[in-house]
């Protein structure tokens, strides 16, 4: 809604969220594992003067073929959280996202999920009990051209309530990314971990026609009691 009629009410924000999860791991000789999670998510409730109607979905499918000295785990999915393609009705489609863990799911985190499809491929590795080796990519799009692109990091204050919506330019395309981390085991009690991305910006972040470019990067150190 435009800023003047979202600012003006003041009706509470109610909502409830109902989901169910399935998951299946099937062993198959010569061929190693198979994995599958199916997750989705309906909305209800009111925001403020608008009814909430919203969804998300979440398919992942893996594979973890029989080679002991790396361990492999291949996976690709899909996930999308629903967006309001009409702003002016009296119903919200987007798919609010209350209690998010940005980087659990948004490595690179530049969105959060909320008018949002992300379609993923995976490699994991676990070369020795201590070692695990991963990459991602991913191609992230808005869900709806007519809502817009979500950030922030949850409603955390009463100011900005945590998330604030950007223009997408009028497109879906909002970025594509790579990424790796390795994280290694030094001890029972200390843990490390270096992770690197990188993130091609499409036509909902930029009108430049080459794009834009941005990269994350970081070492961690943690110390288990």
């Amino acid at each position: 809604r435009a800023p003047s009629v979202a600012q003006a009410d003041r009706s509470n924000i109610r909502i409830g969220t109902f989901g169910v999860n399935y998951a299946l791991v099937t062993p198959l000789p010569y061929i190693g594992k198979w994995d599958l999670v199916v997750w989705g998510a309906q909305q209800i409730g009111h925001w403020g003067s608008l009814r909430q109607r919203a969804n998300s979905a979440l398919f992942e499918l893996g594979w973890r073929p029989p080679v002991p000295w790396i361990h492999p785990w291949l996976r690709a999915g899909a996930l999308y959280a629903s967006g309001d393609g009409n702003p002016n009705d009296d119903r919200h489609q987007t798919f609010f996202q209350p209690l998010p863990t940005m980087q659990l799911y948004a490595r690179l985190p530049f969105y959060t999920l909320q008018n949002i499809e992300d379609y993923s491929g995976q490699a994991i590795f676990n070369p020795t009990r201590k070692l695990l080796l991963r990459a991602e990519i991913h191609k992230v799009k808005l869900h709806s051209v007519k809502d817009g692109w979500y950030q922030g990091s949850g409603a955390f204050q009463d100011s900005s309530f945590g998330y604030y919506l950007l223009p997408n330019n009028g497109h879906r395309g909002l970025g594509n990314y790579l990424d790796f981390n390795a994280d290694y085991q030094v001890n029972p009690h200390v843990w490390l971990r270096y992770y690197i991305g990188a993130l091609s910006g499409k036509g909902a972040e930029t009108s430049l026609p080459s794009g834009r470019k941005a990269g994350f990067t970081y070492l961690e150190f943690a110390y288990r009691f």
